[in-house]
């Protein structure tokens, strides 16, 4: 069943807001991520989040940051952060970044864009289960807490991960919701119904997929935000 507004948003409610990449719970759940800060706690962990080293730049990323005109990998790194821990600041709530361990690196799967937004490689089921065993540990888990996750939309296999991510967390009896994927489901809008029919509804009963949405003048996205999106 559907937890309801009110249940949802109560006083001393917490959220754990999974995000793949830097931009997307400020863009996707802002409006919630502020509230859940406002009445209680809310914190933003940023998934894909490690540094780049050489090893983890295949040929199909370097092929994507030359495209987006990119000279400087770890300069853009650290611009993404740092729009990051603003946009977290705006929003009221804490910020953790993660990345995936060096164990499951480089992941090699996706080799064009096709395969960047096509299925999730079999090979990342593990990944998903290391990623819910991780998040599970950490300081700002919570039993009682609500966590947030990408519904998927778009098909980005990264948002597909963390998806993955929070059904592993919801068999072991997390409250799982999933927020819907901006900027894809703005760009795409039959994508959205794609994405539902591809979840099922065992999974669509089970996750709150409509989250409030907050742009702030301080909380635009800049120019290297919208290079990503592309």
């Amino acid at each position: 069943m559907q937890p309801t507004v009110g249940a949802l948003f109560a006083p001393g409610a917490q959220a754990l807001i999974l995000q793949p990449h830097y931009d997307d719970a400020a863009l996707s759940c802002g409006g919630a991520a502020a509230r859940f800060a406002q009445l209680g706690r809310a914190d933003i962990l940023t998934i894909i989040a490690s540094e780049l080293v050489p090893a983890m730049v295949g040929e199909f990323a370097a092929w994507k940051h030359e495209r987006w005109k990119i000279d400087d990998p770890d300069q853009l790194v650290a611009e993404r952060r740092a729009e990051d821990a603003r946009a977290a600041a705006v929003l009221g709530c804490h910020l953790r970044w993660l990345g995936p361990a060096r164990r499951h690196l480089p992941r090699r799967h996706y080799r064009s864009d096709a395969e960047l937004f096509g299925p999730l490689h079999p090979d990342e089921d593990a990944l998903a289960e290391h990623l819910a065993e991780e998040v599970s540990h950490l300081p700002e888990w919570s039993p009682g807490a609500t966590v947030l996750v990408p519904l998927g939309v778009g098909q980005h296999v990264d948002h597909q991960l963390v998806f993955e991510t929070g059904r592993i967390l919801a068999r072991g009896g997390a409250r799982v919701l999933a927020y819907e994927d901006t900027p894809y489901v703005i760009h795409t809008p039959t994508s959205l119904a794609r994405r539902l029919a591809q979840v099922g509804d065992a999974w669509r009963r089970r996750f709150w997929r409509r989250s409030p949405r907050c742009w702030t003048p301080r909380s635009r996205p800049s120019a290297a935000m919208r290079r990503n999106c592309r």
